[in-house]
């Protein structure tokens, strides 16, 4: 492996003098933070609702709540779907509004957003109003049939828009050309977290809760939600992505949360108090997307939603047992996979990877593509059949330095009759494919990733450097796990060292707990999780360099530490 230090050594001496430890003036100045008041979260900084569409989604929605007319939420089947549609349900319970429901369209027979199915049910219930969360800015077909319908939409969303714009009477969404948000990086539950808090406001001034005699919901609760959906959609974390986890986080720690968020986060081994970002994603995010994998993302809206205690413990038993069922199925596809790799292409792989098996599980696409891409190096696609026998889906993970929607809209431009559908981010993407194109789009694919790709060089791991004895103690361990909202673009610190390797053991079949002493005697504790079993335990090492983060348990200056190995090989 090759270790790149994200400041080098050479240019250590001019970090700025924040006047807080040298060591983390490093960390937050290379993650972007150039000024330290960008370290500490106030949420009187949050960035206001100053969105494009966004007094035109709120008047509608205003108005439909006024005048007692149906709405329906339509979310998506992913983490950041499902906050974002418990979210709004959520505030919807607090005005004591009841005439609201909420849709997801399944992942296996209706695929990604806003249909033509469900619109046609929202007719026949009789549904005015239709808000899309975390979806809808690809739905042409679906808006337009809608509207013309007689069902008004509102899209609140967050993925790159195409060419042509859904004819929605409202569509909130910071990467419209003419929204001027200074953010680009909300998720889907920021977006629609800001179109509640707005629409309170709205409401108040219209005097809707004074007349009801309704307590004001405060909008800020509901961040909890915002900070899950955020940090598991791997969006950004700029500034106010930051402000409103952290926050969010702060709510949890409280217990100022749902009793169904609640009985998940003990479901998972963890507590309330000491909860953490990488809880989000290591622990929460994989059992609530299993839902929408598995079965049906109604469960983890559900979840999020109980409030009484019968109701959360069964929700979060729910969800665990379709995480047990997600890693079944998601170890045989891998399998299925490397084996086609290895048949297909015998060692000399192309420029990307594209791979179809009938036995492939749509539900568990995008995780298989991404250990795909981390096992090559090679930005993956796993397609999958479509409830539609014309059809496939497919979902796809890219390699650093190339734009996975940007190509898929270049390929899209040269040959239009490939696709039905696609969207998504600069690294991950979902598509639907025309079956009888498969092979020319994975050779289109190809050439593309060819072209465009960065060149692909030997795995580098960057690290915040290497660590004096004297930081692996509880207090410094605690500012770094505790003290920060972690996440894409703002990752949590890793660092890496030599040291001797006292003792190694399997536990568990697949993790090495380890014991390293550092030069001047000191000894830490760590847990290789998920190693390569063909290269440790290995008795012959006794000198190793590793890259590492830290763990502690508790949010507290006495609690026990040690070091998270992510890669360690012989020094």
């Amino acid at each position: 492996m090759k270790i790149v230090h994200r400041v080098p050594d050479t240019e250590l001496h001019s970090l700025p003098d924040w006047n807080l430890d040298p060591v983390l003036t490093r960390i937050l100045w290379s993650r972007g933070v150039k000024n330290p008041s960008e370290a500490v979260y106030d949420l009187n900084r949050i960035l206001s609702p100053s969105l494009h569409g966004m007094s035109e989604a709120v008047n509608i929605l205003a108005d439909a709540v006024v005048s007692q007319n149906k709405i329906m939420i339509v979310g998506d089947y992913d983490a950041d779907g499902a906050t974002s549609t418990a979210l709004a349900m959520r505030f919807f319970r607090d005005i004591n509004y009841g005439d609201v429901s909420f849709e997801i369209p399944s992942r296996q027979d209706d695929g990604y957003g806003l249909n033509r199915s469900i619109v046609l049910a929202a007719a026949e219930s009789k549904v005015n109003v239709i808000v899309t969360v975390d979806n809808g800015i690809s739905a042409n077909e679906a808006v337009s049939l809608a509207v013309s319908l007689g069902i008004k939409v509102v899209i609140t969303d967050h993925h790159i828009p195409g060419d042509i714009i859904p004819d929605a009477q409202a569509i909130v969404n910071p990467h419209l050309q003419t929204c001027t948000f200074p953010s680009k990086n909300l998720a889907g539950v920021g977006v629609i977290f800001y179109v509640v808090a707005s629409l309170r406001s709205e409401l108040n001034k219209r005097g809707y809760f004074s007349e009801r005699n309704l307590t004001v919901p405060v909008v800020s609760n509901y961040l909890d939600f915002v900070a899950l959906g955020t940090i598991a959609d791997m969006v950004p974390m700029d500034y106010n992505n930051r402000l409103m986890a952290d926050y969010g986080i702060r709510l949890i720690r409280a217990g100022r949360t749902t009793r169904g968020l609640m009985e998940l986060i003990r479901i998972c081994g963890l507590n309330c108090q000491n909860f953490k970002a990488t809880d989000i994603v290591f622990s929460l995010c994989p059992r609530i997307n299993a839902a929408g994998r598995i079965a049906d993302m109604s469960y983890g809206v559900k979840c999020l939603l109980a409030e009484r205690e019968d109701d959360a413990k069964v929700g979060a038993g729910l969800l665990q047992s379709f995480n047990v069922d997600r890693r079944n199925i998601e170890a045989d596809m891998m399998n299925t996979a490397l084996t086609q790799i290895r048949l297909e292409y015998d060692g000399n792989l192309p420029g990307a990877l594209v791979l179809y098996n009938s036995s492939f599980n749509i539900g568990v696409m995008g995780i298989v593509a991404a250990k795909i891409k981390d096992l090559t190096g090679l930005t993956t696609v796993i397609m999958a059949d479509s409830p539609n026998d014309e059809l496939l889906v497919g979902s796809v993970r890219a390699v650093d330095g190339y734009h996975v929607c940007d190509a898929l809209k270049r390929i899209n431009q040269e040959h239009p009759e490939i696709f039905k559908a696609f969207g998504g981010h600069k690294g991950a993407a979902g598509l639907t494919i025309r079956r009888e194109y498969l092979n020319f789009f994975k050779e289109q694919f190809i050439l593309d990733s060819n072209r465009y790709s960065s060149e692909r060089t030997d795995e580098v791991i960057v690290t915040d450097g290497e660590l004096p004895s004297g930081y692996f103690i509880s207090d410094f361990a605690r500012v770094l796990v505790f003290d920060q909202p972690w996440g894409a673009e703002f990752s949590s610190p890793l660092f890496d060292g030599v040291f001797q390797l006292i003792s190694q053991y399997v536990v568990g079949g697949k993790h090495l707990n380890v014991r390293l002493r550092m030069a001047d005697g000191t000894v830490v504790s760590g847990m290789y999780y998920n190693h390569d079993v063909k290269v440790w335990p290995n008795y012959s090492v006794k000198k190793v360099r590793a890259v590492y983060g830290f763990d502690i348990q508790k949010n507290s200056s006495e609690a026990g530490v040690r070091v998270i190995i992510r890669n360690m090989e012989p020094a």
